[in-house]
């Protein structure tokens, strides 16, 4: 798989006619959904094996979603479907976090609600969730909206 997403990315650099960009595009975008679902089946033998392990760095949240909506923007637009995102002003940039994880959960979120909205926008907020945390500590609230069919109430 990474060579498959690592040819495309090198493809793209080339001269290429808009079709063809295209095409190296929808390789690209399936190649990194094709990843990202090998990696969650291996993230849920983990969890099944009480093994998976948390990242904890400092990343910047801004580029971090920003990163999870560019390998969806492509469905989305084949769709006419906005990729839209929020961040309140009380949620720091800067965080420390496993960036992978968001990301994932992002993906599998944000995929859903693309694939079932045919037009509009699909909409990610983060807030700060004010609950007491450790010293230096934050909560933070992911929320997915989108303009798609829906769930019914049955």
């Amino acid at each position: 798989m990474n060579s498959v997403i690592g040819m495309s990315s090198l493809l793209s650099d080339t001269d290429l006619s808009r079709e063809q960009s295209d095409f190296v595009q929808t390789i690209r975008s399936s190649g990194d959904l094709l990843m990202q679902l090998i990696n969650d089946i291996l993230d849920f033998s983990k969890i099944e094996a009480g093994k998976i392990e948390l990242e904890e760095a400092t990343f910047g949240l801004r580029e971090c979603i920003e990163d999870a909506l560019d390998v969806l923007s492509f469905a989305a637009g084949a769709q006419r479907v906005d990729l839209l995102y929020l961040i309140n002003d009380n949620v720091p940039d800067s965080i420390k976090g496993d960036a992978a994880r968001i990301q994932q959960i992002l993906l599998n979120l944000v995929g859903n609600a693309v694939k079932f909205t045919s037009s509009g926008d699909v909409t990610v907020t983060v807030s700060r969730v004010e609950k007491e945390m450790a010293p230096g500590g934050i909560r933070l609230r992911f929320s997915v909206k989108d303009t798609g069919l829906g769930i019914p109430l049955d």
